[in-house]
């Protein structure tokens, strides 16, 4: 199937994800920061990548425009607590989508609304974004 890098800061929630996708025969590798992401993606190419916004060390923001660089797509899925909030969800939404970000899930995620977005993302031939030097 695909492999995906889930790079989330709560330890315990990253896991659940992980071992939930297991069982669909994806590769899943999870990371708690932002730049240790960015790290492994730089040796390492993923299908998807699902990213929280909120993170400590490197959040969202930074995962979603490095993956368009070192990956070479925006097959990026958001997912945070802090999308829904008035004009501020707002404009975080508005600002990821100008890194090509398409698909947001609000916390808490469905497992199934996650495989879905996944499927979606893998299906989208328009994610891919090719660079030329």
């Amino acid at each position: 199937m695909a492999s995906i890098m889930i790079v989330e800061d709560e330890t315990m929630l990253a896991e659940a994800w992980r071992e939930a996708l297991l069982p669909d025969g994806h590769e899943v590798t999870a990371v708690g920061t932002g730049s240790e992401a960015v790290q492994i993606m730089k040796s390492k190419q993923f299908d998807v990548v699902i990213t929280d916004l909120m993170m400590p060390d490197g959040g969202g923001m930074y995962v979603s425009g490095m993956t368009r660089m070192l990956q070479g797509h925006r097959r990026i899925i958001v997912v945070s607590g802090h999308l829904t909030i008035g004009v501020t969800g707002a404009t975080r939404k508005d600002a990821l989508s100008g890194l090509g970000v398409r698909r947001f899930l609000s916390k808490p995620v469905d497992i199934n609304d996650l495989r879905r977005a996944i499927k979606e993302a893998l299906e989208d031939e328009s994610d891919g974004v090719h660079y030329s030097a």
